[in-house]
């Protein structure tokens, strides 16, 4: 009789099923000009670039396949918490000058 591990069942499971996506993502989560064009449209306009260049650090980190060098939960959490609209429960503040600037483009 064989004995199965689930757990490395079921990692070995989404691996396989996610491996494509993240091979097609991840150099555009590294270059700084394709980034844009992988964003959700109904949230494309409502970031800065630079947060969103930030949200994408931060999902390089999580998801890298040596697990020593990925970030703790709470760590990405934390890094991603100040990019949150005070609105939604977050610490960033939209000044005018930046709506004015998003309502430009």
């Amino acid at each position: 009789m064989m004995k199965c591990n689930a757990d490395y069942d079921a990692i070995t499971a989404l691996k396989l099923l996610y491996m494509p996506q993240l091979a097609w993502a991840m150099p555009q989560l590294k270059d700084r000009s394709k980034l844009p064009n992988i964003v959700d449209h109904v949230i494309k306009n409502t970031m800065d670039l630079k947060h969103l260049y930030q949200v994408g650090v931060v999902t390089v980190l999580c998801v890298q396949p040596e697990p020593s060098y990925k970030p703790l939960i709470t760590d990405g959490l934390h890094f991603l918490f100040p990019l949150v609209h005070v609105e939604l429960g977050g610490t960033l503040k939209v000044t005018e000058h930046a709506s004015a600037r998003k309502k430009g483009n």
